[in-house]
């Protein structure tokens, strides 16, 4: 399957899945994204980018092959009815306060996703989108991306099984 957008690498998450017989997370409602999208610029001072949203609309969250994209707020893993224990998709908002309360240095920034030790993030001071090492936020990224379509275009490819 060739990916050139968004929707076509969340297309191919749920291709993989169904393959699987794994269903993705339901959409998150158009009134919890709006809520979210005030929430989130309060506390960061920025708009959540316009494909985020797309992901939300389709489903809310992503755990797939160690990638993990934030849900709206922390949600049940629908997959746990399945394997027979409790698993849970961290929310934006919850696991950047987790961060930030670790270190100082996540205020700079605003996490995405992240896969294994990796992070998708936005620098909240140049708008850049950037992948990162867990250990090494205060060193020059890993990746630095054009657009938030094109990192998480990365990060999806990234946990499809070839």
């Amino acid at each position: 399957m060739e990916i050139d957008n968004l929707e076509q690498a969340v297309a191919a998450i749920v291709q993989q899945r169904d393959g699987r017989d794994y269903p993705m997370q339901p959409p998150c409602l158009m009134e919890q994204i709006a809520e979210l999208s005030i929430k989130v610029e309060n506390m960061f001072g920025e708009r959540l980018p316009s494909g985020y949203l797309i992901i939300l609309q389709i489903t809310d969250g992503i755990a797939e092959n160690a990638l993990t994209i934030y849900a709206s707020k922390t949600v049940r893993n629908v997959v746990s009815d399945l394997i027979g224990r409790e698993l849970e998709i961290p929310g934006i908002i919850e696991e950047n306060q987790f961060y930030r309360d670790q270190d100082e240095a996540y205020q700079e920034v605003i996490l995405f996703a992240r896969r294994e030790e990796y992070q998708y993030a936005q620098l909240i001071e140049t708008g850049q989108f950037i992948q990162f090492l867990d250990t090494e936020l205060d060193r020059p990224p890993r990746h630095v991306y054009d657009t938030f379509d094109e990192m998480m275009i990365v990060a999806i490819k990234s946990a499809l099984i070839e």
